[in-house]
């Protein structure tokens, strides 16, 4: 109990400033702000975002760049980390690579993304030069695309190395032993993988 108590102070920090925000947003959402002069209560904002076509197309891609971006850099920070997870001559080399881009802000990540793959990128006059196209312009629209491609790979390359490097320090903590022990009772690589990695 004493242990609780403890955490006390930390926790009333968080659970005012989370908390009193979200309150805050909640009451403010229905229309009551009493600061600007609007004492009562309406649910005319909810109405008018639900009635409005935009709204659906907008949560529709949201979801669609979560899901993808998600899908993508779970199944490449799980190839990385089990790559990544034997012992090599040049595994720290390669382990450094890994984790190069965690330091970079996403804003940092979105303009790369923006200079190496909109039309008039890096990539499109480098395929322009090599004469794999005729104009930049040629160059597929990965960047202000319908389908939020540019995001998708934004967030796929910052949080495939953030993924990764937990699940390397996750499989390393582990140790060889459990997969030895699968492998000496004729667990194929597949098996193992999936029954104990």
């Amino acid at each position: 109990m004493r242990s609780y108590l403890m955490l006390t102070p930390a926790l009333a920090v968080v659970v005012l400033l989370f908390g009193g925000g979200l309150v805050l947003a909640v009451v403010q959402s229905v229309g009551f702000l009493p600061v600007v002069g609007e004492p009562g209560f309406t649910l005319a904002a909810y109405r008018a975002i639900f009635t409005d076509p935009a709204f659906y197309r907008s949560l529709l891609l949201t979801t669609w760049i979560a899901l993808a971006s998600t899908a993508l850099s779970t199944v490449l920070a799980v190839m990385g980390a089990l790559a990544l997870r034997p012992r090599f001559r040049t595994k720290r080399f390669f382990t450094f690579l890994f984790q190069l881009n965690l330091p970079i802000p996403h804003l940092v990540g979105a303009v790369g993304i923006l200079f190496l793959f909109s039309q008039s990128g890096f990539l499109a006059r480098l395929a322009y030069l090599a004469g794999f196209i005729q104009t930049p312009a040629q160059f597929p629209a990965l960047v202000y695309d319908r389908y939020g491609l540019g995001i998708i790979l934004e967030y796929v390359w910052k949080t495939t190395c953030f993924t990764g490097i937990i699940l390397l320090a996750n499989l390393q903590s582990l140790g060889d032993d459990y997969e030895n022990a699968a492998r000496t009772l004729g667990a194929r690589r597949w098996q193992r993988l999936r029954y104990v990695t």
